[in-house]
């Protein structure tokens, strides 16, 4: 795994355990993807009521996928998609978050979304992981919108090089 993306992990006090998982991963999908070169990471992850980090999904990013790796800490259940031109919905929830602005113990940053494949995605953040979360929403996200699709009998008609027809 990129050093910097152990950096990130080490940030959110990524336990032995959660960066060795998180390297498992990431080994896995080197070896599925040819030329994998993730140029993102985010691990979604929530705080609980007894102010522990909960680890949800871990993310990676490349030119052309989203990788996701749910439950990453205890199970091994990875998804693959296509993401050039393909982020159909976005919704934002902001706690004591602003963008740009220093977090608290209390700010949470949470995004749903659906994909023109009809997948949806949530990515949840607490404290300082709400600005990655933020710049991975700016940078990759609304980097992918979706162009307006042609429908044809309620039916989108996905273009073949990504996106959809023109």
């Amino acid at each position: 795994m990129k050093a910097e993306f152990e950096t990130y992990l080490k940030s959110l006090q990524a336990t032995d355990v959660v960066l060795g998982r998180a390297n498992k991963i990431f080994e896995l999908y080197g070896q599925l993807i040819d030329g994998f070169d993730a140029r993102g990471i985010f691990a979604s992850e929530d705080i609980n009521k007894e102010k522990k980090r909960e680890w949800r999904s871990l993310f990676f990013f490349t030119d052309e996928y989203i990788l996701e790796a749910k439950n990453f800490v205890s199970e091994t259940d990875l998804d693959i998609t296509f993401v050039i031109r393909s982020v159909d919905y976005m919704r934002m929830q902001f706690k004591d978050y602003e963008p740009g602005q220093p977090t608290t113990s209390e700010s949470r940053f949470v995004v749903k979304g659906y994909l023109i494949s009809e997948l949806d995605f949530e990515l949840r953040a607490s404290e300082d992981n709400c600005e990655r979360l933020w710049q991975i929403c700016r940078k990759i996200l609304m980097q992918n919108w979706a162009e307006e699709p042609e429908v044809v009998d309620n039916v989108r008609k996905p273009d073949t090089k990504g996106g959809v027809k023109k």
